[in-house]
């Protein structure tokens, strides 16, 4: 049996988890764990029990951006899955800065089940 994949959604905005979630189920995915900050995130990848195929993070997060995330991600000691960085306000130096520090990104105004089944396909082979 083939295991299911899980992602690790960090959005504070319940509208866009609910979106996010219902669009990886059509996918074939298992719910999503859902978080609304950077601290919780941190927590769960940390956690050593817990594992991700991939992470959609949004760039606009309290407390801490999405940017200053992944930026943490990269300096823990543990394995960190492809990292989808979403954003409701492009920004080109976002943009870029997100994919300098290794993850793809994806306007909310361009996630469709479509979309981000070619970007997973893309990430995960």
């Amino acid at each position: 049996m083939t295991r299911k994949r899980i992602a690790l959604v960090i959005d504070d905005d319940r509208k866009a988890q609910s979106t996010i979630g219902s669009t990886f189920w059509r996918l074939g995915w298992i719910k999503p764990v859902l978080v609304k900050r950077g601290a919780e995130a941190l927590r769960l990848l940390q956690d050593l029990s817990q594992s991700f195929d991939v992470i959609v993070l949004d760039q606009n997060l309290p407390k801490m951006t999405g940017l200053e995330l992944l930026a943490t991600l990269k300096t823990i000691d543990r394995y960190v899955p492809p990292v989808i960085m979403l954003t409701g306000n492009p920004d080109p130096a976002v943009e870029r800065q997100a994919r300098e520090l290794g993850a793809e990104f994806l306007t909310k105004n361009d996630l469709s089940e479509e979309n981000l089944g070619k970007l997973l396909d893309q990430l995960l082979g």
